[in-house]
């Protein structure tokens, strides 16, 4: 019988504690009361090696998407209750089959969070939702982790992380051997997210019933992650390998552990996990809907511009208060997308849909947000790339 090992957060060094202090000094004001922390900031400082400058533009960021997107509080409740009704969280996660959102489930010190890809077809899911509503819904599933880490560490006083348990069964590898597949492209731009401000909190993956062959698998890798994230990945050959790693409590029944979920979330209760729902002909995006709700005839006629490296293009509209700003686009490269609004003629500015990197799948990029306030919106595109290449964006932008 192999030897068990169970996993655990690696300790933080004195210097990472050492620049925590210095972080939690500097930045502290800008970060909830229960996110500032020793531990909280020794993780940020240790993921960048203590480049204060680095840190402080990711946690504007990370904090501007909290604000924005309206789940800013701090209790764990609060993000369970979000999960479970913001439209953008609902829509997106009962396409995928993951575990419960209390993220209440620890081995040791760290969260066990349980995915499958079974039932789960990435390229059809991609027909019905714009690819943002992924990225936004990680980000959200993301902070749930980060508060149950805070609670613990709050009770413990032991340093916490995450491990993520997915179980690759059903999934069809050939979607991620190309780089430029619908797949590949997903999957990359969710590990970007994991990568830049959350690599100290999900601190392994597990990937179980690996299909093919372990070097195609590591060649797929590549294409989607950094080489610091691929070292927080291990492949188990066996599935009940798991419990060499794991505490068999927090291992689903199905998979030789004892965790089991008849909370009536999971289907069926050994899984642990949700019955994700398929995407039917009925599903596909409806790109005129949102225009239709406002009484507009669909989608606008678009514009076509190339936005050259490190470059951006930045449409301005002048709304009235109470009025919506909606946006339509396609880009055919990663672009950085975000909408803020001015009072003073762009002298200064605020968010009011949160900077995101993102890039067009199978559905068009569509969104509206209500102006609460009379002035300058400022729909913008980054394209914060080094390549040669512009990216090509065709867009429309609509007040109503």
């Amino acid at each position: 019988m192999p030897e068990v090992e169970r996993f655990a957060p690696t300790p933080f060094t004195p210097q990472d504690l050492r620049g925590a202090k210095i972080l939690q000094e500097k930045l502290g004001a800008n970060v909830p009361t229960a996110y500032n922390t020793d531990f909280f900031w020794a993780r940020w400082h240790r993921a960048y090696n203590g480049d204060v400058a680095a840190i402080e533009k990711k946690i504007d960021e990370y904090m501007t998407h909290k604000r924005v997107m309206g789940y800013g509080g701090a209790s764990n409740s609060d993000i369970v209750d979000f999960l479970s009704t913001h439209p953008i969280a609902v829509k997106t996660l009962e396409r995928f089959a993951i575990s419960r959102y209390e993220n209440d489930t620890f081995s040791g010190d760290v969260v066990v969070f349980l995915q499958k890809m079974e039932g789960v077809e990435l390229k059809e899911i991609m027909k019905a939702i714009p690819l943002s509503h992924v990225l936004h819904s990680y980000f959200f599933l993301q902070d749930g982790f980060q508060r149950s880490m805070l609670a613990h560490e709050a009770r413990t006083g032991r340093p916490a992380g995450v491990v993520s348990v997915l179980d690759l069964k059903g999934l069809n590898l050939g979607d991620f051997i190309n780089p430029l597949s619908t797949s590949a492209k997903l999957a990359r731009l969710v590990v970007k997210i994991w990568s830049e401000f959350f690599s100290e909190n999900l601190i392994r993956l597990y990937l179980l019933n690996p299909p093919g062959i372990l070097s195609v698998i590591w060649q797929c890798a590549k294409f989607i992650m950094d080489k610091r994230t691929q070292s927080r990945v291990v492949i188990l050959q066996k599935p009940e390998d798991i419990l060499l790693h794991l505490d068999k409590e927090t291992v689903p029944v199905e998979l030789g552990g004892t965790r089991l979920d008849d909370s009536g979330f999971s289907n069926p209760p050994e899984s642990c996990c949700n019955l994700p729902i398929p995407v039917t002909p009925t599903c596909a995006y409806d790109m005129d809907r949102i225009f239709n709700e406002l009484g507009l005839q669909g989608a606008p006629d678009l514009k076509t511009v190339s936005v050259k490296s490190k470059h951006k293009h930045d449409i301005s509209k002048e709304c009235k208060e109470g009025q919506h700003l909606i946006w339509h686009f396609t880009v055919n490269g990663d672009i950085d997308f975000e909408v803020v609004y001015s009072a003073d003629g762009g002298k200064t500015e605020e968010s009011v849909w949160p900077r995101i990197t993102l890039t067009s799948l199978k559905a068009p990029e569509q969104g509206k947000i209500f102006c609460k306030w009379a002035g300058q919106y400022h729909v913008r595109f980054t394209n914060s790339t080094g390549g040669w290449i512009p990216v090509k964006l065709h867009y429309g932008v609509v007040v109503r």
